[in-house]
This record gives C-alpha cells, sequence and structure tokens, in this order.
C-alpha cells in the first residue's frame, strides 16, 4: 500500500486513510490527516 506522501491526488489519499482509518480505528491519524489536509480548519482549535 502506497503512503500518503506517495499518492498522487487527493482522491488517492483520502482512499488510503480511510483503508487505514478501517484497519486501525485511529484517531491519531484522523487528527492527523485533518490537520494535513485542512491546516487552516476550525476542527484543530
Amino acid at each position: 500500500m502506497k503512503t500518503l506522501k506517495e499518492a498522487s491526488s487527493d482522491k488517492e489519499r483520502f482512499s488510503i486513510a480511510t483503508k487505514y482509518l478501517r484497519e486501525n480505528n485511529s484517531d491519531a491519524y484522523a487528527d492527523a490527516l485533518r490537520k494535513a489536509l485542512w491546516p487552516d480548519s476550525l476542527a484543530n482549535s
């Protein structure tokens, strides 16, 4: 499986991330992904 950095499109990154989350159920990974994709998001406050 590719890593997020290897992904060539947002769609591919989303696919990788959701697959990872399903397999690992990781809140920390979800938070990191959210910050990476939406750094100015109010969700980080």
